[in-house]
């Protein structure tokens, strides 16, 4: 045998032992008895849990038309979640990276070269996060959302863009808030980690009466000093400050949001100077929100929805010849009308208009050699019902038309998005459902106008992105404690948007057409009194053009358990996450397995709460993709690293 093939027989009996030591961390949580089966009807209260994203009205988690997860205030809580991209990282058939700067998502194989999460729509108590520049999805440190004034998290799995139009492709991510009420007084919540890392964050709000009115705000900052990285001194650091608050009043109801983020980078994009300080990234986001809700009828509930909004993203780049700066600036105004009505039997529909109107899209280098503005619109109708026409039958239907209108362009998009679901609930304990959806994303400012000579060209012949979504889900309780449910997927995309090398330069273009397929098994097992275990299998294949799909694991592993530990008031929750191989740009990254160990305690009214997490619990060394911008195709994410929390409440 060779040294080659010694080595890559350890390393595969090394991964093999950390994924049998995950297990049987895992198995002693959740068979060392405590108390047994108060569970009787958690799982039944769980499959009633009300959600909004899949339909845009209340309706519960079993009866939705499409598959949804819900990650609640005490999941964050217990496994220590800091971002969004944590959160997505726990979900079936979703893997995530990180190249030193911003965090990136994949959903169901696809995650490609220069996406910015821009095939993913994320909303935040009902209102769009993307923003219209670069169609971002920020799920880092760079959103403007902090775990820590979130109550719940839903995640709409497939093609929504009936209802939601551009950005739906693959998934959505509807954010709740938390409100005063939730509250109803102080929390101070400090956290202080490895490589410097220090974070604090400060809510108060509380009921103004006893009809449901109420306020909160809330602050944080956060710091981190960053790691030695294999080609920079100390240059990863990060650092944070956001705001929040939401006061509701009778019908009405106000959001206030801001973040500032500010990221040292390490990778020496497009060709800058190894090893200086200086490189950083900017992200600045602000949003005002509106909320109006009316009875017209006994039949007819009237939404109005009003936002305006604001992203800045500034990039320093260090060249021998000096500091390059790259600026975007967008800013938008989004309103809804949306109607909520129930006075045909068996039937419940949603319908609206919506308006957003991009006022100011700005991009521009300090050089000079780019000074582009421009503007954009986008106008759509909507429309979507859930009849249950028989005692087992839900079907569910709806249809979106988007036209989106772009200043200094003779070219202009419109969209026919439908949707057709059908729900067999086969028995009380199984439900199948079948799904047939379009969606699409149009191409946003900067794909189509980003000039720079030499290096970049622009583009404005550039298509809409589409996607037909097949998928067949089966629900299956098999006692009142388990759940096992089976996803089959089929998206054909044409038209995908991707940044591709040509004699004048990058442009970005639209590739060949691309299908993807695959199976999804997810496990939710509660065997006892306040013992959880999660497990999700994804087997997926990418179909791509080019023979080799970016970053597109074909096989996803996850676990995650939690337990009260007995005679004790602390509670063990672990995760574990495995990753088949990838490509990398220019080459192949091996797979990986990582596991993270939280442990915290009950809350203690006189010095409340502490939690300790150890990520990367066994010091697991392992690389992601990065891009072609960068001095490497990719980068190694952090080792072994310790998370203390104090979070008090009076």
């Amino acid at each position: 045998m060779s040294n080659f093939q010694k080595n890559r027989y350890k390393d595969s009996q090394m991964r093999r032992l950390q994924s049998f030591s995950s297990f049987l961390v895992l198995c002693l949580l959740m068979n060392y008895s405590y108390a047994q089966s108060n569970t009787d009807n958690g799982l039944e209260q769980l499959l009633q849990t009300r959600i909004y994203g899949a339909s845009k009205f209340e309706q519960t988690l079993e009866d939705s038309p499409s598959s949804v997860t819900v990650v609640t205030e005490n999941d964050l809580r217990i496994y220590g979640h800091e971002t969004l991209a944590d959160v997505m990282n726990t979900l079936k058939g979703v893997n995530t990276s990180y190249d030193r700067v911003y965090r990136y998502t994949g959903i169901r194989g696809l995650s490609r070269p220069s996406d910015y999460n821009t095939r993913m729509l994320t909303l935040s108590d009902g209102f769009r996060l993307n923003e219209p520049l670069y169609d971002s999805a920020l799920v880092g440190n760079e959103s403007i959302i902090d775990l820590d004034w979130v109550k719940s998290i839903e995640y709409v799995s497939g093609a929504s863009s009936s209802l939601y139009g551009s950005n739906a492709l693959l998934g959505i991510l509807d954010i709740k808030t938390l409100s005063g009420s939730d509250l109803n007084g102080m929390r101070l919540k400090t956290q202080l980690g490895s490589y410097g890392k220090k974070k604090a964050t400060f809510l108060q709000g509380g009921k103004l009466d006893e009809f449901g009115n109420d306020w909160i705000v809330g602050i944080t900052a956060f710091d981190r000093t960053g790691e030695n990285l294999q080609l920079s001194n100390k240059l990863d650091g990060e650092k944070y400050s956001k705001g929040f608050a939401k006061i509701n009043l009778n019908n009405l109801q106000l959001n206030f949001g801001f973040s500032t983020r500010t990221k040292d980078d390490p990778t020496a994009p497009y060709g800058t100077i190894l090893d200086q300080p200086g490189a950083k990234h900017k992200d600045d986001s602000f949003y005002l929100n509106a909320i109006y809700r009316s009875t017209l009828t006994n039949n007819l509930e009237s939404i109005t929805k009003f936002k305006i909004s604001e992203y800045k993203y500034d990039g320093f780049f260090n060249y021998s010849s000096g500091l390059l700066k790259d600026s975007g600036k967008s800013q938008w105004i989004d309103i809804d009308q949306g109607f909520l009505y129930n006075g045909i039997s068996r039937h419940q529909i949603a319908f609206g208009i919506n308006h957003q109107s991009n006022f100011k899209l700005k991009q521009s280098t300090s050089d000079f050699l780019l000074d582009d503005k421009t503007k954009s619109k986008r106008e759509s109708i909507y429309f979507h019902d859930d009849w249950r026409f028989k005692e087992h039958f839900i079907l569910s239907y709806g249809l979106r038309y988007d036209t989106i209108t772009y200043n200094n362009l003779d070219k202009n998009f419109s969209n026919t998005s439908p949707r057709v679901g059908l729900t067999y609930i086969a028995s009380p304990s199984t439900r199948v459902k079948i799904i047939r959806s379009n969606a699409f994303r149009a191409p946003n400012t900067y794909e189509l106008r980003y000039k720079y000579a030499p290096d970049y060209i622009n583009n404005h012949d550039l298509n809409a992105e589409k996607i037909i979504n097949h998928e067949l889900i089966v629900e299956h309780t098999i006692n009142p404690s388990l759940l096992f449910t089976t996803n089959i997927y089929e998206n054909k995309f044409t038209n995908l948007i991707e940044e591709k090398a040509t004699p004048d330069g990058k442009q970005f273009q639209n590739i060949d057409p691309l299908k993807a397929k695959g199976i999804e098994f997810e496990m939710l097992w509660l065997p006892g009194f306040e013992k959880r275990v999660r497990a999700s299998l994804a087997l997926q294949d990418v179909n791509d053009p080019s023979g080799r799909a970016i970053n597109s694991p074909k096989t996803l592993t996850k676990v995650m358990g939690d337990t009260r530990i007995p005679g004790t008031d602390l509670i063990g929750a672990i995760q574990f996450f495995s990753s088949s191989k990838v490509n990398s740009i220019y080459g192949e990254l091996p797979g990986y397995q990582v596991s993270h160990l939280t442990i915290s305690e009950r809350y203690k009214v006189n010095s409340g709460r502490l939690s300790f997490k150890v990520e990367n619990l066994f010091d697991k060394k392992f690389s992601q993709p990065g891009n072609s911008t960068t001095a490497r195709s990719s980068w190694i994410q952090d080792g072994r690293t310790y998370l203390l929390i104090w979070e008090y409440q009076p």
